[in-house]
């Protein structure tokens, strides 16, 4: 803006990443010329401008995320004048397409890549081949990069990408193969960020700043908290770990157990209450007195929750035999296996006591995957075990289990 008296003056723009049409039709990136400043009026200035498209990088990246428009005038008598800048994002013109494949290969197979519709622009093609004998982590990856893709972001589904994919850390390394997320710190570095802005003053969790906080959401990152502490503690990573928010949280946990809470998800009590007991184990702090009460209230619950209940006794270090292995029997009892050609073969479950809720993230995927974790520490039956895992897997596709929750949890 330039304030006074009108009169002549010159004005230049310039750009970087795009290029100015001069009135010849000539493509340049800085343009000036002369003007009249109007007396107290504002004064358009337009110029046609082409912004080329800037191609890939290596990586199928735009090689120019932004362009740049400089623009100045100044009176020419007292030389008054002023300037702006501004960057304007690169979009691409349409999202990238992922698809995958999932193939067996035999002595007499060969496998080949389906044939590309359409001819694809150059640097935007990746192929990636991953040969293994454990299908478990082809389904595994594939369910990682879902939630590295997912779009959106709540808490659940911060939590739901960066508390599997740091689980997983040790494995990749065991196993020799690159971590399928390179940028992991960083999420998990962000997604703690973005944890301080959605526990509420009672140490509960929400999905959003400002919404309501629940027990079993809070039960569910107090998991993921321990995973990040260990993962301090073991692997000297080093995230920016704050103690006192997962002692907040903890508290909110401890305070559910008490028979005069009532901030419940109507309908889920015992839900929420063996979410918020199974997580207190995970952290040291179960008590004899309610892994009893929850034990001998499992009639006509849910499988998950007996399932946590089960490992919250296996995990603590109350003398419950018998109610852990009375537990155990009927958590055994969910399960049909039957003879298919004369081989022994998991079926399902039993579809009693069954809770399906999306509200809070139950399926029966999510009931399979407790009961394999259940059974996974009692060493019972390796066999049965075996071939409930080789269903969980079967049940996995090219992204994953389905929606973020249940993705982590297989």
């Amino acid at each position: 803006m330039v304030e006074g008296e009108g009169g002549s003056g010159r004005y230049s723009i310039e750009t970087t990443g795009a290029d100015l049409v001069t009135p010849a039709g000539e493509k340049v990136n800085k343009w000036e010329g002369s003007i009249d400043f109007p007396q107290q009026k504002a004064l358009p200035l337009n110029m046609p401008m082409q912004v080329s498209a800037p191609g890939y990088d290596e990586n199928g990246e735009l090689r120019l995320d932004s362009i740049t428009v400089r623009m100045a005038v100044q009176r020419t008598a007292d030389k008054a004048g002023d300037a702006f800048e501004v960057s304007i994002p690169l979009l691409m013109d349409r999202q990238p397409e992922k698809t995958a494949t999932f193939a067996e290969l035999t002595p007499d197979s060969a496998f080949k890549w389906e044939a590309l519709p359409e001819a694809y622009r150059p640097n935007t093609l990746n192929r990636e081949l991953l040969v293994s004998d454990q299908l478990s982590i082809l389904k595994v990856l594939a369910g990682l990069r879902f939630l590295m893709n997912y779009p959106h972001g709540c808490t659940e589904q911060r939590v739901s990408y960066a508390y599997p994919s740091l689980a997983y850390t040790d494995i990749w390394k065991e196993m020799g193969l690159e971590s399928p997320d390179p940028d992991l710190k960083k999420y998990v570095q962000r997604t703690l960020e973005f944890l301080a802005k959605v526990q509420k003053p009672d140490g509960l969790f929400s999905y959003w700043p400002g919404s309501k906080g629940y027990v079993y959401l809070t039960a569910y990152i107090v998991e993921f908290l321990l995973e990040v502490e260990k993962a301090n503690q073991q692997d000297g990573v080093q995230y920016p770990f704050d103690k006192d928010m997962l002692d907040r949280a903890l508290k909110a946990l401890e305070r559910s157990l008490r028979s005069d809470y009532d901030q419940f998800l109507s309908g889920y009590k015992y839900y929420e209450r063996s979410a918020a007991l199974y997580a207190l184990t995970l952290a040291g702090k179960a008590e004899t007195s309610y892994l009893r009460e929850l034990a001998t209230q499992i009639r006509q619950v849910d499988v998950l929750s007996q399932s946590r209940i089960y490992l919250a006794i296996y995990k603590s270090d109350a003398e419950l035999d018998k109610l852990r292995n009375d537990l155990a029997q009927r958590l055994w009892d969910y399960t049909i296996f039957k003879l298919q050609k004369g081989r022994k073969v998991f079926a399902g479950l039993q579809e009693r006591e069954m809770r399906i809720g999306a509200e809070v993230h139950a399926s029966e995927i999510t009931n399979l995957a407790g009961l394999i974790r259940a059974f996974s520490k009692s060493g019972q039956s390796p066999d049965k075990l075996r071939m409930m895992v080789d269903e969980l897997i079967i049940l996995g596709s090219v992204d994953g289990w389905g929606h973020t929750n249940v993705n982590s949890a297989a």
